[in-house]
């Protein structure tokens, strides 16, 4: 689903994560990390074939 990578939408997920303490994440931060957010990464996406 959302096109994404699954190993290395979580990798990154994790990654960004570390940079906040535990259940204090900013939510416009947490918006930009949901699997449908265009701010993600391109690693994390799934290239598009026909």
């Amino acid at each position: 689903m959302n096109n994404l990578k699954p190993y290395e939408y979580f990798s990154y997920l994790l990654e960004q994560l570390m940079h906040y303490p535990r259940n204090d994440v900013p939510e416009n931060k947490l918006a930009e990390l949901m699997p449908w957010s265009d701010e993600l990464p391109d690693r994390c996406r799934k290239l598009k074939t026909r």
